[in-house]
């Protein structure tokens, strides 16, 4: 008997006991059918008597609703109401204005924002069903953003500042404020003053990495069957042990490991989709609350998994979109042009503008069998993978201009380390589950852990490490 028919039966039994219904409103929401844990959510709010209990089914029953889209006035009212139920709670603020936020409201957003960071209190316990909620920085973060907008750039620019020196944000979320910053003329936004001399820097190291990036097959008979040119495909075949394939339970297993604000990347060291779970994969992380990026060719891909994958919100860069990777006339990269490829990307090119942060990128000029849709992209300038590649012609132009900044292969036997930290937390998880270091790292010769076995806060770097590694990347610099 499934869990989901015992549930029933005992509903059948019990209809009005709120633990029932509550649990089968997680089950309906965890496989997706929103509509059904909407109902169960609401019942539970309506028959439970513990506030808190309540103040979580309404959060969720709005994020459930706000999943389905066009039903704007009905996430308000019901974020409103778990606000009204328990006002000294954070959570509910922060949705709300974030909400609010998105929806272009910036005044109101500002107000229940600022509302929040008066009267909620910043050190309670956290809510027994899980939310996306980051901590009390969120709250503050949003008040900050709105007040931008709002035109009160004085405020906005010292809560950034604030923000910046005295609360553990994630990269993305730090990313963005130091682009603000520098909008409004900060003196606090040098890159260098933030990571190494204030106390943002004891916040970065302790703080939870921001990105990890699954490869979700590996053959180490044959290769990534697009063997891009840039991609040293023969060095992980040698070293690589283990199963081709990363499971969907295996996933989900490594998924619930991490913390909410950990961002998932589809990429890896080969074509996410040619592993056929990557789909089912892509969805259970979204459905999580972990924000979503894809690097992709499209090659493995069918037309039903476009439709499945074209309404995720996909977070912004930096190192996030939906970016689709089109086979160039010059065959740096050696997609497989099939007709159902060909029937992928003009999919794609149907509904592109609908897929939110989507980016194009080829080697060169697009090829002949897909410029019908999509006639032109940015060139992609080729990196070497830690020295796979011998030249200055792979490096970024505005690299070879700054040589003595970014040393890539000039510095000799130099230690260096790199110079964009976040790559020392922008993690990839391997098919067997070990953890390698970065996306150069090819050679596996930094293996965090393995998160099958251990937690996620266990294999994290420490701080930031030179490597070998570093030594022949394009992202280095003097430590």
């Amino acid at each position: 008997m499934s869990d989901l028919t015992q549930l029933l039966e005992k509903f059948i039994f019990a209809p009005e006991d709120p633990e029932i219904n509550l649990r089968l409103a997680l089950y309906y929401d965890e496989i997706g059918q929103t509509a059904s844990a909407i109902s169960y959510y609401l019942r539970c709010a309506e028959r439970v008597d513990e506030k808190i209990s309540q103040y979580q089914c309404l959060l969720r029953a709005a994020f459930c609703f706000e999943r389905q889209g066009c039903r704007n006035f009905t996430v308000r009212g019901l974020l409103q109401h778990a606000v009204s139920i328990m006002p000294d709670r954070p959570e509910g603020y922060f949705f709300l204005s974030r909400f609010l936020e998105r929806e272009k409201n910036y005044h109101d957003g500002y107000l229940i924002a600022s509302i929040g960071d008066q009267v909620a209190y910043e050190d309670l316990p956290p809510l027994s069903i899980p939310t996306e909620y980051p901590g009390f920085w969120g709250l503050k973060y949003e008040k900050a953003v709105c007040s931008w907008w709002t035109g009160l750039c004085d405020e906005s620019r010292e809560m950034f500042e604030d923000l910046l020196e005295n609360y553990p944000i994630d990269f993305i979320h730090r990313e963005s404020i130091i682009k603000n910053l520098k909008m409004l003329n900060s003196k606090k936004v040098g890159l260098h003053e933030v990571y190494h001399k204030n106390k943002a820097r004891k916040h970065w190291e302790n703080s939870i990495a921001p990105t990890m990036e699954f490869t979700t097959s590996i053959d180490t008979q044959n290769g990534c069957v697009v063997d891009c040119v840039f991609c040293p495909q023969r060095t992980l075949q040698k070293v690589y042990k283990g199963e081709r394939f990363l499971s969907m339970d295996n996933f989900k297993k490594t998924v619930d490991k991490l913390p909410t604000q950990v961002r998932v990347t589809f990429a890896g060291f080969t074509e996410p989709w040619l592993n056929p779970k990557a789909t089912d994969m892509l969805l259970y992380a979204d459905k999580e609350g972990h924000p979503i990026s894809v690097f992709t060719t499209g090659i493995g891909m069918k037309l039903e998994d476009v439709d499945r994958i074209k309404d995720v919100q996909y977070a912004g860069n930096p190192n996030g979109g939906f970016v689709l990777h089109l086979p160039d006339q010059e065959r740096k990269a050696k997609h497989p042009i099939t007709k159902r490829y060909i029937e992928v990307i003009e999919r794609f090119g149907e509904v592109h503008k609908d897929i939110h942060n989507f980016t194009l990128m080829c080697m060169g000029t697009v090829h002949e069998s897909v410029r019908h849709v999509f006639p032109e992209a940015p060139t992609y300038q080729m990196w070497s993978r830690a020295g796979n590649l011998l030249g200055e012609s792979i490096m970024k132009p505005e690299l070879l201009n700054r040589k003595d900044e970014y040393k890539s292969v000039y510095h000799g036997d130099k230690e260096m380390t790199c110079g964009c930290l976040e790559k020392l937390y922008h993690n990839v998880m391997l098919p067997n589950g070990d953890v390698a270091l970065c996306c150069m790292d090819y050679g596996l010769e930094h293996i965090l852990g393995n998160l099958f076995e251990q937690p996620y806060d266990e294999i994290m770097p420490e701080n930031n490490t030179c490597f070998n590694l570093c030594k022949f990347c394009e992202n280095a610099v003097d430590p």
